[in-house]
């Protein structure tokens, strides 16, 4: 059984394709990337924004995703957990401790919770090298000075705590 980590994912949300730079058909590779790195015994760990617009479009492609199902809502699942829970996730919640780490969508500004080493969190996707001019969070940049961390810190970080993140990087 392996534990992978996505966030941010904005199923058919179009406005990606110019914030993000995600190719047109990007709801289409995310999928067919979870259905052939994600088994059925595996978890499946979503850090939030998980679509846009109107669940009924892009839930079903939720529900059909192979393993157990965890969400952690974003600023944009505006529905209650139970909703989510309703219509393809196996769980979900705001925010819950995993293998030592604290998981949320935005970046945590408090003390961790005892028993934690880390934050792990999504919201600051297509953050590499900062905010593009045009993104809306831009006037978030806080965030960035904040946590960045640098991608291969981050990655060796969920290899210790034994998830798996799905990236295209």
């Amino acid at each position: 059984m392996k534990t992978w980590l996505i966030s941010d994912t904005h199923l058919n949300h179009k406005k990606m394709q110019t914030y993000c730079q995600r190719p047109e058909d990007f709801t289409e590779r995310l999928d067919r990337a979870i259905h052939r790195l994600v088994q059925p015994g595996d978890i499946l760990i979503h850090l939030g924004d998980v679509g846009m617009d109107k669940t009924e479009d892009f839930m079903p492609t939720v529900k059909n995703w192979p393993g157990k199902k965890w969400l952690v809502r974003g600023n944009h699942d505006q529905k209650t957990c139970q909703f989510y829970v309703e219509n393809g996730f196996d769980m979900a919640c705001d925010g819950f401790i995993y293998r030592g780490c604290w998981l949320t969508h935005k970046p945590w500004r408090h003390a961790l919770p005892p028993g934690t080493n880390f934050n792990l969190h999504g919201h600051l996707h297509n953050v590499w090298d900062g905010f593009t001019s045009d993104d809306p969070e831009k006037a978030n940049d806080e965030f960035i000075r904040r946590t960045a961390w640098g991608i291969s810190n981050i990655l060796a970080t969920l290899v210790l705590c034994g998830i798996h993140p799905i990236t295209n990087r």
